[in-house]
């Protein structure tokens, strides 16, 4: 049976972009859906984003994955710096460091109330 989307948003303010966590059983409708843009079948896991806008997208089943949360939340920091013109450079690393932090929290902690509220 297929399950209901989940979804959450916040903002990530020194960078001030918006991040969308949606759990889903259809990736590439959801992705259409958020950027109209058509993606090709998908593992377990992906990244959106579109200007100010980023999305993670997993399968109901990886969202319980940490390694699978975790090499999302990798990329959405990389593209996070990438759009507010920083790399993980040798210059930029603690400004890295500090976002995947608070992105870790952030995505672990509305993953784990989705478990909790939602199945």
């Amino acid at each position: 049976m297929k399950q209901p989307v989940k979804r959450a948003r916040f903002q990530v303010p020194i960078h001030d972009v918006t991040v969308l966590v949606i759990v889903t059983d259809d990736i590439p409708a959801a992705y259409k859906r958020e950027f109209n843009y058509d993606i090709g079948n998908t593992q377990m896991a992906c990244l959106g984003y579109d200007k100010r806008k980023f999305a993670l997208f997993f399968e109901p089943a990886a969202k319980a994955r940490q390694e699978v949360v975790v090499h999302e939340l990798f990329h959405l920091t990389h593209r996070i710096l990438e759009k507010c013109c920083m790399n993980f450079d040798e210059g930029h690393h603690e400004m890295g460091a500090y976002t995947m932090e608070y992105l870790t929290k952030r995505v672990f902690g509305i993953l784990k109330k989705m478990r909790t509220t939602c199945e």
